[in-house]
């Protein structure tokens, strides 16, 4: 995976900006959340499906975890073929 080079991931693909989408969402009025568990990620989604006024849900991670989550699932598939 191209995350396992970080000489050329970070400056080509990473591309941090270092923004938040909260002042964007304020500036048009939309509702903003930024959940900080799966729980509150699964509840504040319903609300949104229920919703009829869009809503930004920004969810922080880490390109680290990121990665090694998307290793772990790939080795599940990969058990589960075998």
């Amino acid at each position: 995976p191209i995350a396992d080079h970080t000489d050329i991931f970070e400056p080509y693909f990473g591309v941090a900006h270092g923004l938040q989408f909260e002042s964007a969402a304020a500036l048009y009025g939309i509702a903003h959340h930024r959940p900080t568990n799966l729980a509150h990620l699964t509840e504040l989604l319903t609300k949104a499906h229920e919703s009829p006024s869009p809503v930004v849900i920004e969810v922080l991670t880490s390109r680290e975890q990121n990665a090694q989550e998307h290793r772990r699932l790939q080795q599940l598939v990969a058990s589960w073929l075998d």
